[in-house]
């Protein structure tokens, strides 16, 4: 059946990412040699055992709650993975410092949480939702609330990409961030809006279309792009505030111990 066809191609997909994640840190070790790195790239292969192992448990145990747990837990080793990509970027060395940057580093943070919690919402009204009923009081409850926290979400993705392009300016890499991060919300709105759609038409029918599986897995993956273009983003904000050791020791010495 397609289930157990679906099922079995992520299994393989999973032993590849768990594959690659191993080549890379032995590519890290041999080419970066940052210590901080290194122990990074060996906490992203726990990691994976860690969603691999939640994946497992989950068919053994046909729990839900574990899918919905497995489902959210993959959209932040994405996350975690796509951090990579900052740290290893040319322009990590060499980011002009701002002590005075705080609000956007911040900004970034709660950014994070907040999409993170978008997506846990999420995902438990999709993994709930046919069991229980799309009537149940509890389903059209987290309904409700994954609206509502997207709206929240929606302002501070504005927000912090707003700040990101404007307090950037020499900073082109984190500008490029909010731009890309402004296109994928708006991405987002358009698949959530027709997810939303398609769900409701869809009724108690527990057979989705194809149509409507498509639409509602499109909305979720691109959940996840908004989960790690938000956590790359916050990583460069945080690395525009943190004063470079030339920095820090230029301003130890105008400002004397104990004033």
């Amino acid at each position: 059946t397609d289930g157990v066809y679906f099922e079995h191609a992520h299994r393989l997909y999973g032993m590849l990412v768990g594959l690659t994640a191993i080549i890379f840190f032995f590519a890290v070790m041999r080419l970066d040699r940052r210590p901080w790195l290194i122990a990074m790239a060996g906490v992203f292969i726990l990691i994976l055992i860690v969603q691999g192992t939640l994946g497992g448990t989950r068919v053994t145990e046909n729990s839900l709650l574990l899918a919905a747990v497995h489902g959210v837990f993959g959209q932040v080793v994405f996350a975690f993975a796509a951090l990579f990509g900052v740290f290893m970027h040319s322009r990590w060395k060499k980011t002009k410092r701002d002590q005075e940057n705080g609000t956007g580093a911040w900004l970034g943070l709660w950014l994070v949480v907040g999409v993170l919690a978008q997506i846990a919402i999420g995902s438990a009204y999709r993994h709930y939702k046919w069991p229980m009923g799309i009537e149940a009081a509890g389903v059209n409850g987290l309904l409700h609330v994954h609206i509502l926290v997207a709206v929240l979400v929606l302002l501070l993705i504005i927000i912090t990409a707003g700040w990101a392009i404007t307090h950037n300016r020499d900073e082109r890499v984190i500008q490029r961030g909010g731009v890309i991060l402004i296109c994928i919300l708006t991405l987002q709105i358009l698949l959530g809006i027709l997810a939303l759609i398609a769900v409701f038409r869809s009724g108690e029918d527990a057979a989705m279309s194809p149509t409507t599986v498509a639409i509602t897995t499109a909305h979720q993956a691109t959940g996840g792009l908004l989960l790690a273009f938000s956590a790359r983003l916050c990583a460069w904000l945080w690395r525009r505030r943190i004063p470079s050791p030339q920095n820090a020791a230029s301003h130890s010495a105008v400002v004397p111990a104990g004033r």
